[in-house]
C-alpha cells in the first residue's frame, strides 16, 4: 500500500476512536453523526482502493504467469515478507 492509503487508514482509526469516545460520553448527536458520516465515507474509499490495488496486482501476475509459471508463488511469498 502507498503512503496516501496508509494515511487514510490512520485517519479512519482516529475517527473510530472519536466515535467510541463520543458514544460513551453522550456527546452531541450532530458531532457524532458527522464523525460517523466521515468514517463511513473513508471506510468505503479504503475498501475501494485496496480492492483496486488487489485487482491490479492479480492482473499483473496473470500477464506474467504465461512466461514464468512460478511468478505467482514467488510474488505472493515476497509480498508477505
Amino acid at each position: 500500500m502507498n503512503r496516501k492509503l496508509w494515511a487514510k487508514v490512520k485517519r479512519k482509526q482516529r475517527l473510530w476512536e472519536r466515535m467510541k469516545k463520543l458514544k460513551q460520553e453522550n456527546g452531541s448527536d450532530r458531532e457524532y453523526l458527522e464523525t460517523d458520516k466521515n468514517y463511513r465515507r473513508l471506510n468505503n474509499q479504503i475498501r475501494w482502493e485496496t480492492w483496486n490495488a488487489l485487482k491490479l496486482k492479480e492482473k499483473q501476475i496473470a500477464s506474467l504467469v504465461k512466461e514464468n509459471p512460478k511468478v505467482s508463488y514467488l510474488d505472493s511469498y515476497l509480498d508477505e515478507a
